[in-house]
């Protein structure tokens, strides 16, 4: 024997006689066995699921034909079919966990067979292959549905009128076919409502531009996206209504808000595209069909998640005139007027805090065109066509954000340290959201929290940004309140960290951590008020005499100021400053409303009602703790100028260092003409607004002193003031007995014919005015021409 034998042959002995080997030995024969036995079991796994795979197609059936109105007799049957599939599984290792549930069944056979299967948990609608199971689900937050917020769009149910009207301030072309869309998805009947559903809106554009394999690729996000909250419902419970607004021929409600997705996913399927893109109509449809019929949704204490409108387009908009169904084109001068109209409703959805959520399809779709208009809407964003997952998750991911605030808040109100990744990791584990949603939720928190840059004003240009990953986002929120100091701290610290990773969060604090603030510049109109007048901070609407045309928008207004015993300054809400006739030669082109302003959370804008706020260390100068009071101004240093009943006109603090004097009410004011009192120009303002000159009603000056000044009257009867320099020009043209001069105005040219008292302009004659005014009167009308539309 070779000594390698021997030397092997002595290791082997040595094991066999070592007892600790042995024992080694013994627990890996059994950890062997134990294997199999497993092995054994998953083999019945296995073919327990392949049986139930095969029989799947078989219960369904059975099932749908149980929710048939068919004679009892065919019940028994059915009941028994099913039995012999679920003792066969049984067989299989899988146990039946319906069985008691199809005793209750049997048990009820002389009850109504579609009634009980409806309260049957079931698996997810409209997905291939295998139906997930539902399980017993426990919500993440409290839902509970809630109004919309913001000012209705018509009180009443609205007429022919009442359209066109609207259709003009939104600056959609009036024709009948437009007329009558909108008009038609004003008086869609209610849908049943769920207690706790979101509610989404889809515009399908189904013009002839859509022909093709861009109208499948809608299809295809369509049917993805409903597949994603099929399972947001099984997973977490959590609902949405869907609705259809048709962007084609014809443009209308195709399908009201509805939870049955199938009757969407037909409606598709069946669709020619054809006609035009009147994408101005469909949006304006949509939008008052919203205000008419959609709901909002209450996510725990202080979140309220606002309808949504999904628009699926190439974003190559037409005209809206009838008919709709010539061909799909327009011109680029045409082309680029639509999407300037497009804007401009887009910012009517930002006041009305609804998003537009823009998914441009085909191969020329404008996503340039589709992100402008997502940017200024309410919190809306561009997706891509391949994006429908995160499009489904939307609800989920603010249900669970609305938690973690909740959940911050509470902890902040006990005193103790909060710590924001680990609230935000024990719910998405208690919601079983991976990883990879992390991004997108903390996204959503930062929203909720941190407010947004408010929708530019109508004659302001939007700033452009490098990319989509810094636009600002709106926030959707219920209370309006002041801010928690500690908890924009808190939150500010941890974006700090988050900016670390810079494709992960945006920034979108201001340098205070606290809502962008845009002050006023009224600087040249005053404090003082006539008895006869509605006092500084009533709320006004166009009354039985308007005649400035579209200026006010449609919406409601702010006096602002006074011009004289006959003549009011009002700030409309679309941030048009005009001058109204109250009472002069028995017009009146406004009348009061007892309606505040309705803003976003942490907002303040002129005309909002405010009451004393955490801060407050006024004592009674507002006449009382129960005194409600207007905003007339806000300046750079987060002050605001307040009116209050008893007529005193003093400034106080919105979030200068965090400090609260006021804070935001919907209570009405109630202010009376006794009220009014002298006010000191002195505006204890500090920044650009702390001058504050008098009004021409009070100046003092004498006729002497006086100077001449020129207007002109515009087709909507508005008189606007030449500025300095055409003034100068006409003066000295007028001195030199000249019968006409040209001059511009706002870069146009003007011809002043003076002896007709005309002017000529764009092809057209109009009234011209020569008058002496003071040093006030002139400061005011050039303020006041600043505020108007562009001619």
């Amino acid at each position: 024997m070779s000594a390698r034998n021997r030397r092997t042959s002595q290791r082997v002995g040595t094991a066999d006689e070592n007892p600790e080997l042995k024992t080694i030995k013994e627990c890996l024969g059994t950890v062997r066995e134990e294997q199999m036995s497993q092995k054994t079991i998953l083999n019945n796994v296995i073919q327990a699921q392949t049986m139930l795979s095969e029989n799947i197609d078989t219960i369904q059936e059975t099932l749908e034909s149980l929710k048939s109105e068919e004679p009892n007799t065919f019940l028994s049957e059915k009941v028994d079919a099913i039995q012999k599939t679920l003792k066969s599984l049984e067989m299989h290792g899988l146990p039946n966990g319906g069985g008691a549930d199809v005793v209750s069944l049997q048990e009820n056979r002389t009850g109504n067979p579609a009634h009980t299967i409806l309260t049957e948990p079931s698996g997810a609608r409209n997905i291939p292959g295998k139906k997930p199971r539902r399980s017993k689900r426990q919500r993440i937050c409290a839902m509970s549905p809630a109004d919309l917020p913001g000012e209705p769009l018509f009180k009443n149910e609205p007429e022919e009128n009442d359209i066109i009207n609207k259709l003009k301030a939104f600056r959609v072309d009036v024709n009948n076919s437009t007329i009558q869309s909108v008009l038609g998805a004003t008086k869609v009947p209610p849908s049943p409502t769920s207690t706790s559903a979101a509610s989404t809106l889809l515009v399908v554009d189904s013009s002839l531009s859509m022909k093709g394999k861009p109208f499948q690729e809608l299809i295809t996000f369509v049917n993805g996206f409903i597949d994603e909250l099929d399972r947001a419902n099984v997973n977490h419970g959590l609902e949405e209504r869907l609705a259809v607004v048709m962007c084609g021929s014809p443009t209308t409600v195709l399908q009201p808000f509805t939870t049955q997705y199938d009757d969407i996913r037909g409606i598709l399927d069946q669709c020619a595209p054809d006609g035009k893109t009147p994408l101005l109509t469909a949006l304006t449809l949509a939008l008052c069909y919203i205000d008419g019929r959609g709901e909002a949704l209450q996510l725990g204490e202080n979140t309220l998640l606002t309808p949504r409108v999904i628009v699926l387009s190439d974003f190559n908009p037409t005209d809206d005139k009838e008919p709709f169904d010539n061909e799909d084109e327009e011109t680029g001068e045409e082309n680029k007027t639509i999407q300037r109209h497009l804007i401009q409703l887009a910012k009517i959805y930002c006041r009305q805090m609804l998003g537009l959520y823009c998914v441009p399809v085909g191969r020329n779709k404008n996503k340039k065109f589709a992100r402008e208009l997502a940017d200024n809407s309410y919190g809306g964003e561009m997706v891509s066509a391949e994006n429908f997952e995160s499009a489904g998750h939307y609800l989920r991911n603010h249900v669970i954000a609305a938690r973690v605030c909740d959940d911050v808040e509470a902890s902040i109100a006990r005193n103790e340290d909060i710590d924001v990744e680990e609230i935000l990791k024990e719910i998405m584990s208690e919601a079983k959201c991976g990883g990879k949603d992390k991004d997108a939720i903390v996204k959503v928190i930062v929203k909720l929290r941190s407010g947004s840059e408010p929708a530019p004003a109508p004659c302001e240009e939007k700033p452009k940004k490098d990319s989509g990953s810094d636009r600002p986002k709106k926030r959707h929120h219920k209370k309006v309140r002041q801010a928690n100091p500690e908890t924009l701290q808190k939150y500010k610290e941890y974006i700090e960290e988050k900016k670390k990773r810079p494709e992960m969060l945006p920034v979108l604090f201001d340098d205070t951590g606290m809502v962008e603030w845009k002050q006023t510049k009224m600087e040249s109109i005053g404090y003082e008020e006539f008895p006869i007048l509605p006092p500084l901070g009533s709320r006004v609407k166009r009354g039985p005499d308007w005649t400035r045309g579209e200026d006010d928008g449609h919406m409601p207004g702010t006096v602002v100021g006074h011009f004289d015993h006959e003549m009011t300054i009002v700030l409309f809400d679309n941030d048009k400053l005009v001058y109204c006739k109250y009472n002069k030669e028995g017009k009146y082109d406004i009348e009061k409303i007892d309606e505040p302003r309705r803003v976003p959370r942490d907002h303040i804008e002129i005309g909002c009602s405010v009451k004393r706020g955490p801060n407050w260390r006024k004592e009674n100068e507002d006449g009382g703790p129960e005194s409600v009071g207007a905003v007339l101004r806000k300046s750079s240093g987060r002050m605001v100028m307040v009116r209050w009943p008893n007529g005193i006109v003093k400034p106080y603090k919105f979030g200068q260092h965090h400090r609260y004097e006021v804070e935001v009410t919907n209570e009405p004011t109630n202010f009376k003409n006794e009220d009014v009192v002298e006010n000191a120009a002195d505006s204890g303002l500090t920044g650009e607004d702390a001058a504050v000159p008098t009004s021409g009603a009070t100046s003092g000056q004498s006729k002497a002193d006086k100077m001449p000044w020129w207007k002109w009257k515009d087709s909507q009867q508005c008189w606007r003031p030449f500025s300095e320099e055409a003034v100068n020009t006409l003066e000295e043209a007028k001195n030199k007995n000249q019968q006409f001069v040209q001059v511009q105005y706002k870069g146009k040219d003007f011809r002043v014919l003076f002896n007709e008292n005309k002017c000529e302009f764009d092809g057209g004659r109009f009234d011209v005015a020569r008058e002496l005014i003071n040093d006030d009167d002139k400061m005011s009308m050039i303020e006041m021409d600043k505020y108007l539309s562009a001619i």
